[in-house]
């Protein structure tokens, strides 16, 4: 598998970030990842649960940076604070992978 799309699927926590930030250390195939729009929503549009998006990133970051494989990653409509979005984006950039936020 080379492409994984987990978009939508209300997953935006520490505990999540982390565990796609162990799978990313170890895997050197998976070429693109989308976990967009991750962000625990009821029908109506409203937010629901606790979001944690400043976690996520901070987890997620920590694999992007082991990680040689991925060219690219897409974590747009999260709710990710500015200054985690520029932490995944500076390890996005030296791994040279197509981010979108």
């Amino acid at each position: 598998m080379t492409t994984l799309n987990i978009s939508a699927n209300s997953i935006l926590s520490k505990e999540s970030g982390k565990a796609l930030a162990d799978a990313l250390a170890q895997n050197t195939v998976l070429k693109s990842l989308d976990v967009s729009d991750n962000q625990n929503k009821w029908n109506d549009g409203t937010i629901k649960g606790t979001l944690d998006g400043a976690g996520f990133a901070k987890e997620l970051a920590i694999g992007l940076g082991i990680n040689g494989a991925l060219v690219s990653l897409d974590i747009s409509k999260n709710r990710i604070p500015d200054d985690q979005q520029q932490v995944v984006k500076n390890i996005g950039d030296s791994q040279g992978i197509d981010l979108r936020l």
